[in-house]
């Protein structure tokens, strides 16, 4: 089943599926947080530029949200669906989860700027090589993640996030 969601932004409105079918798990858990409102009032807080990384394989992505909590105040388990086991990939428009540990989870996504494949099964950006889970992808307002992640600054965790005024399933109220 896919789901469409609108996300409503101080920029403009950026529209994803979301792959239930495919990662139901990881589709879930941000289906739920979009229902009870969690992403309402929110922003995206963290770009991460080729600038503002020190990695050897950098990664371009937006990051809205929870910020991020210490790793101690995860409180949400989910299955981790692996981008081998689901079939999708970090390319460009993909959203996906941030983690810790494979399905400690919080109420947080990104969206992937150019294509990533060291975010997938096998990549090195996590020690483990499990990647992260990929659950959505973005079909419309691509230009307004492009807005959003020219307000790069010099470190990721930028020093004015860009509002998120709602998320909503495409149709509702």
């Amino acid at each position: 089943m896919i789901t469409p969601v609108e996300i409503e932004t101080a920029l403009g409105k950026i529209v994803a599926e979301i792959y239930a079918d495919r990662a139901p798990a990881s589709a879930g858990f941000f289906l739920r947080g979009v229902d009870a409102g969690r992403y309402d009032g929110t922003a995206f807080f963290r770009i991460l530029s080729r600038a503002n990384q020190t990695q050897e394989d950098p990664v371009e992505m937006i990051q809205a949200g929870e910020p991020i909590p210490p790793e101690a105040e995860i409180r949400h388990q989910i299955a981790h669906e692996t981008t081998e086991m689901t079939g999708l990939r970090h390319k460009r428009g993909a959203i996906s989860l941030p983690r810790y540990s494979p399905g400690a989870v919080y109420h947080s996504f990104g969206v992937c700027m150019g294509d990533a494949p060291s975010l997938d099964f096998g990549g090195g950006r996590n020690p483990d090589g499990l990647g992260f889970a990929v659950f959505g992808q973005v079909v419309d307002g691509m230009d307004v993640a492009e807005a959003i992640f020219a307000r790069a600054e010099p470190a990721p965790m930028i020093m004015r996030p860009i509002p998120i005024y709602r998320i909503r399933r495409a149709g509702r109220e």
